[in-house]
């Protein structure tokens, strides 16, 4: 009883002083679109993990009603560095270099999204990301932009 307990404090210890709390930067803008508001949102992890890699997510969203959903809508990122390069990953798809990114879109849809892994590579003192949500309903065009 005395080891596993020994095992157990090891254990929460080792993990309480390796662990990296997750901080994460993000930001949001909306346009109007018909009765509602079409969404562009963008999230970066802040500090790294040990392995020099983070998380990242981009959504758009439309929240009308009248139409219910577009006829596409798209999500469209691109990463920027300060110093180093930008390579990234997720879904099946990647992508590498000093500005780099994609799109992926959705078909009579209110939502597009996409997360993945995201390093600065080299001397990278910063990532950042733009993301630019994109819907089409209706003959019309909706476009908003969000960035860290």
């Amino acid at each position: 009883m005395k080891k596993k307990i020994i095992a157990l404090l090891t254990t929460l210890f080792v993990t309480g002083i390796c662990s990296v709390p997750a901080f994460a930067t993000s930001d949001s803008a909306s346009t109007n679109a018909f009765n509602g508001k079409l969404t562009s949102n963008v999230w970066i992890q802040s500090l790294s993990d040990a392995n020099g890699t983070g998380d990242f997510q981009v959504s758009a969203h439309y929240s009308g009603t009248d139409p219910y959903h577009a006829e596409w809508i798209k999500t469209s990122w691109s990463f920027y560095s300060i110093g180093g390069s930008v390579s990234w990953n997720g879904a099946g798809v990647s992508g590498s270099g000093s500005s780099t990114g994609s799109s992926w879109t959705n078909y009579n849809a209110s939502d597009a999204s996409f997360r993945g892994r995201v390093a600065g590579n080299g001397l990278c003192l910063y990532v950042g990301c733009n993301n630019t949500a994109t819907m089409f309903a209706r003959g019309k065009t909706y476009s908003t932009l969000a960035k860290v």
